[in-house]
């Protein structure tokens, strides 16, 4: 029993070691010292934390109109004690790299990357209503955190980016896949919710006709869409050039598989430029007869008299 105790101490201490822990030499100095400012960067989160977050609360009446906005900066403000505590350890870690060797701030690496996945695994956990992508991300999270700890992120980057496909100039890795991924689904998601933002912005506007806040809001709507998938392609190293050969291909397959979609979001701008209807109107098509409640981008809602609804395509 002894023997196992002592086996399991003496893989401990070796654990540590590899963490960057020294126990004896002149090393020990920098374990003290790098232990000393993660307790240190941890009192001033603490400390900066109900200043920061009461201030921030003062402004979040701002962003009221939008749902999903406000969401987000609820998650941030209540999770700024650990967005402090890893952005001071972060800025140690690039600091002490530039003053001494990379193996003196192993201790600051290992708790600022775990700092970081417990970050974005609480704030996946609180935005993402999905149980399982919420748990895919925890794990993803973990696992880069646990290579960057060891030191194997390098040489995981690297084989990803290894595993690739070569067609004349354009080359597609499993890395930019991922990163693809990643970058796209963040960036198209902020797309939408700022989307929701100023929809609740421009629907406060009074001097604006409904059919005309409807109409800049789903411009906007738009606008924030292609920007973030123009934006995202730009992020990961894709030129858009690349993508010249599959333009038509995919234009072609948008006309003919969607051509009732693309019609009935035509048809809805034509609808709302030209002010024939708006919200509150009553129409009368085919045998239906009501009040317009809403009009979206692809169909007109309309509440009958016995209050059912209806969704009346906008191409008819």
């Amino acid at each position: 029993m002894s023997d196992r105790i002592s086996d399991l101490f003496g893989a401990v201490f070796l654990w540590l070691r590899e963490l960057g822990f020294a126990f004896s030499g002149p090393n020990v100095t920098w374990t003290i010292g790098q232990v000393g400012f993660i307790a240190l960067a941890f009192v001033i989160a603490l400390s900066l934390d109900k200043r920061i977050t009461a201030m921030c609360e003062r402004h979040l009446q701002v962003i009221a109109g939008s749902a999903a906005l406000s969401r987000l900066m609820n998650v941030v403000v209540h999770q700024m004690k650990i967005i402090l505590f890893a952005g001071l350890l972060w800025l140690a870690l690039v600091v002490m790299r530039e003053v001494t060797w990379p193996s003196r701030s192993q201790i600051i690496l290992s708790a600022a990357s775990l700092a970081t996945a417990w970050l974005v695994i609480s704030t996946a956990s609180r935005l993402i209503r999905n149980r399982t992508v919420a748990k895919l991300v925890s794990l993803v999270a973990w696992t880069v955190a646990a290579l960057n700890i060891v030191g194997l992120l390098p040489a995981t980057i690297a084989a990803l980016d290894a595993a690739a496909i070569q067609m004349d100039e354009f080359r597609l890795s499993l890395l930019v896949v991922l990163k693809g991924l990643l970058t796209l689904s963040v960036l198209l998601w902020l797309a939408v919710t700022l989307g929701q933002f100023a929809d609740s912005r421009i629907r406060a506007v009074e001097d604006l006709t409904p059919s005309l806040k409807v109409l800049v809001s789903k411009i906007a709507r738009v606008l924030l869409i292609v920007v973030a998938l123009l934006w995202g392609l730009n992020i990961i190293g894709i030129e858009l050039t690349a993508f010249a050969v599959f333009s038509g291909a995919i234009g072609l397959g948008i006309g003919f598989g969607l051509q009732k979609v693309v019609s009935n979001l035509i048809s809805g701008f034509i609808l709302l430029a030209d002010k024939s209807i708006k919200p509150g109107d009553v129409i009368s098509v085919d045998d239906t007869y009501g009040r317009i409640s809403q009009l979206a981008a692809r169909y007109v809602s309309v509440i009958s008299r016995d209050g059912r609804e209806f969704l009346i395509p906008n191409e008819d």
